[in-house]
């Protein structure tokens, strides 16, 4: 079976004040590929050396990378797994009691 590519986004990042480059935490690839069985594909987050729509077309799904994800599992049909770290209570959602 084809496992479904999901394109995380990439934030640039000098190395040695010096080298421009491109760089993806290895915890969103691998929640990528443990957690959803997902085939990653880091892609520059730069829009001016990405071609968006040929990368649309390209993967099945984007991650939006950002903020820690405390997400409950659950919430997603699944388990809390301790190689993912803390999550947030199960009824801590907005609105939810």
């Amino acid at each position: 079976m084809k496992r479904p590519v999901v394109g995380v986004i990439g934030n640039a990042y000098r190395i040695e004040n010096r080298f421009a480059t491109q760089m993806v935490g290895e915890r969103n690839l691998r929640a990528v590929a443990e957690v959803s069985g997902a085939l990653p594909l880091m892609f520059a987050g730069c829009p001016d050396i990405t071609d968006i729509g040929a990368l649309l077309d390209t993967v099945d799904g984007v991650v939006l990378t950002g903020a820690r994800a405390n997400v409950h599992p659950t919430r997603f049909g699944t388990e809390p797994d301790p190689r993912h770290g803390p999550d947030e209570p199960p009824h801590a959602a907005a609105g939810e009691r």
